[in-house]
């Protein structure tokens, strides 16, 4: 394992720690270990591994190395191992779906992957006409939402979250003004955040000043658009954006001298915003789906374990992807029968996840408790959790 694939600094105990991971994980490749009786489970991992989408590919990876080789110590999958095999889709559709097919063609009983709805999206046709199960950590799309297919996730479609971004920015923050940003690399999640957002800011009495679209590359100039923007002298600005272009925008507001509220996604909710945006991120307001700071047993001993093995906390994409590995091991070991493995996740009604229970619908979508969280002194401050009633459209 390469430290300079993290943007973050590990420890030599922690890179030592997580290359053991990798041993144990990857010794079944080699046909090398002579205690195991039965073939190896082989398991899926796809996300963005190259790029400035690497800190949630690599949390992602890390989490659901964390979940197998604690599922390994425990003898497995009623005695067979866990091999998990990594691809790199590098945030390109293509490449998602030639890598998602190599996987398929070696042979995963299961996926877990994409960390991003586009690349889920990519890839569906192909899990669908293969059979194959994926579980994505973080895809919301609405373009998944809904469907009899082989497409599970750990988290809430996107239009739920949207709605109840724009009731708390109404109804909490008194909020009437809104500018949206939001992201054309990332469409199956940002177009629908920004439709359903403006929808139901209206609703509520809000007046939507402006919608952009952009595309996110080092030629961006936020610069010029934070500048327009605030000529039409919004409230608040929604950025449907990753977390380095939400701190840059951030930064911009601040340089400007405006006093707007910036509201965000989970898209953006990481250590890293607070990282790239400094300063200028204070006060930043986004809805989690996690609660870091939950002393719920499970997930104090999940963020200890992260810690002990990689040497930074967990956020929330790799809390969620520790979820859905989690939950695909307690499907396998219920019925490690590949060919019957989506009914038995959809009967599963009893998981408990690291933040509470999890509990796929009919169409593999779940709903989640939603979190507001107020980005201060360079941590994210959490409120009462935020209950919307909006169902997403069929």
């Amino acid at each position: 394992m390469k430290a300079g694939l993290y943007s973050y600094a590990v420890c030599i105990k922690s890179v030592m720690r997580a290359a053991g991971i990798i041993s144990v994980v990857f010794l079944c490749l080699a046909g090398s270990c002579g205690c195991r009786k039965k073939d190896p489970v082989k398991i899926g991992f796809v996300a963005c591994l190259s790029g400035k989408l690497t800190d949630r590919g690599y949390s992602g990876r890390n989490a659901v190395l964390l979940a197998v080789e604690q599922c390994n110590a425990r003898g497995g999958i009623n005695g067979r191992k866990i091999t998990l095999l990594i691809k790199n889709d590098l945030g390109d559709p293509e490449t998602a779906r030639k890598v998602v097919l190599e996987l398929i063609d070696e042979g995963v009983t299961a996926i877990v992957g994409h960390m991003t709805s586009a690349m889920s999206v990519a890839s569906l046709s192909l899990i669908n006409t293969y059979e194959t199960v994926m579980i994505s950590p973080t895809s919301a799309t609405n373009e998944l939402y809904n469907k009899d297919d082989y497409f599970f996730r750990v988290y809430p479609d996107v239009s739920i979250v949207a709605a109840a971004l724009a009731c708390f920015a109404a109804h909490e923050l008194h909020l009437t003004r809104a500018a949206v940003i939001y992201d054309l690399n990332n469409r199956a999640y940002t177009e629908t955040a920004s439709r359903v957002f403006c929808e139901e800011f209206k609703k509520q009495g809000g007046t939507i000043v402006d919608t952009l679209a952009v595309t996110s590359s080092p030629t961006v100039s936020f610069h010029e658009i934070i500048h327009n923007l605030a000529g039409k002298e919004p409230d608040c600005l929604v950025a449907y954006t990753n977390e380095m272009d939400t701190a840059t925008i951030c930064q911009q507001i601040r340089k400007i001298g405006k006093n707007i509220q910036v509201l965000s996604s989970d898209w953006a909710a990481s250590a890293e915003l607070i990282q790239y945006g400094g300063e200028a991120v204070e006060g930043t307001v986004l809805l989690h789906t996690i609660r870091n700071d939950s002393r719920e047993p499970k997930f104090v001993q999940f963020r200890q374990d992260y810690f002990d093995t990689f040497g930074v906390y967990p956020g929330v994409r790799a809390s969620h992807a520790y979820d859905a590995a989690s939950i695909l091991i307690r499907a396998l070991r219920e019925n490690d029968n590949p060919a019957e493995l989506k009914q038995t996740l959809l009967s599963i009604k009893d998981f408990e996840g690291i933040q509470g229970k999890i509990q796929f619908d009919e169409y593999g979508d779940i709903i989640r408790t939603l979190y507001p969280a107020r980005i201060k002194n360079k941590t994210f401050k959490y409120m009462d959790k935020y209950e919307h009633g909006y169902q997403p459209q069929k």
